[in-house]
């Protein structure tokens, strides 16, 4: 799916081994990937793909429309931009 596929493709800002319950599944066992993504101009959960993927719950229409505005293809982020949005979303960042 060309939605999930650019949610995953981004530039991580954070990423984690670990996962999470998914809130959508009546399953326990069922878990979401941890991980905060960018294209240089929105900022999400890398779980947004799992939601696409699995249970079809769409982010909002503003994003859609931005991601194929770029043809579902994220642009590149240069790591001063990465640190930048990482510290305007307010993620921990190292010393």
């Amino acid at each position: 799916m060309k939605l999930s596929g650019y949610l995953e493709r981004a530039e991580p800002l954070l990423f984690s081994p670990g996962t999470l319950p998914d809130p959508f599944s009546d399953s326990e066992g069922t878990r979401v990937r941890v991980g905060v993504m960018t294209d240089g101009t929105w900022v999400w959960n890398l779980a947004w793909s799992d939601y696409v993927q699995y249970h079809r719950v769409a982010p909002p229409a503003d994003f859609i429309r931005h991601a194929e505005s770029l043809d579902f293809v994220p642009p590149e982020i240069s790591e001063d931009e990465a640190m930048r949005l990482a510290e305007a979303a307010g993620l921990p960042m190292p010393d």
